[in-house]
């Protein structure tokens, strides 16, 4: 436990980060974030380009913030098009969304870029998730977690809201921070920006460069809290007579 703590505080010398709010419980799901506490939360005001320009101006502005409760996180994001029309069509759970419009966020909650989750939504609400794995090198799409997603649409843009029951994640008692990173895709700019670990030749599942999410409060999660997920599964969809090889480590 010290080492990973250790390692994230040396994170935090170098890496943007992104403090969270109390208050998740005031969020009525649906995509809009006209709460009041949306307005006062901390946030990030800005992403950078990686594609096609490493290191240029984003699309358009992309605002994050993320709010906490003991026992859900709730990220709110609102997009600007810049002026590009956007690209969406899928709905389905778990569709490859690289050919359209969708923000995708990373959590590390461990911090070392072993292992980690993703989650993705679309401007139609339709949500990737999946395990990090290989270091950041690889996706594990067949995990599937419980969690909520609600987007709206605007002259301007478009926004989502987006709720994680920690009950669907592991993560070491105690720590008050996790690498934390987001990537937005602007589809008919043939653009990608992004938070942190802005170079082209980084994943974005590799955490090590990712930014901080701070300020997390003592989760009610139960049991379990401190088990690392490392599934590694073939494609397709997991059944009753799938092979699955897979490995969980204690931490």
């Amino acid at each position: 436990m010290h080492s990973i703590l250790s390692a994230l505080a040396a994170i935090a010398l170098q890496v943007p980060s992104l403090k969270t709010k109390p208050g998740a419980e005031e969020i009525t799901l649906d995509g809009r974030l006209t709460e009041k506490v949306w307005a006062t939360a901390d946030s990030i005001g800005g992403l950078t380009q990686i594609e096609p320009v490493e290191g240029g101006r984003a699309a358009g502005a992309t605002v994050v913030r993320v709010l906490t409760h003991p026992r859900y996180l709730v990220i709110g994001i609102t997009v600007d098009d810049g002026g590009a029309p956007v690209t969406t069509f899928s709905k389905t759970r778990d569709a490859d969304l690289r050919e359209e419009d969708h923000v995708r966020l990373v959590f590390d909650p461990f911090g070392d870029g072993r292992s980690g989750y993703l989650f993705a939504v679309n401007p139609s609400g339709a949500r990737y998730d999946a395990l990090i794995t290989n270091q950041g090198e690889g996706e594990n799409s067949n995990w599937d977690a419980v969690w909520e997603a609600a987007t709206t649409r605007s002259d301007s843009g478009w926004a989502v809201e987006i709720r994680i029951p920690v009950k669907s994640l592991s993560f070491p008692a105690g720590a008050d921070q996790w690498a934390f990173n987001v990537q937005r895709r602007v589809q008919a700019a043939q653009a990608t920006d992004r938070w942190a670990a802005t170079r082209r030749d980084r994943k974005f599942g590799q955490t090590t460069d990712a930014g901080l999410l701070t300020g997390l409060p003592r989760f009610d999660l139960g049991r379990g809290q401190s088990i690392r997920p490392a599934i590694v599964a073939g494609g397709g969809k997991p059944g009753p007579t799938a092979d699955v090889d897979g490995d969980l480590s204690l931490s």
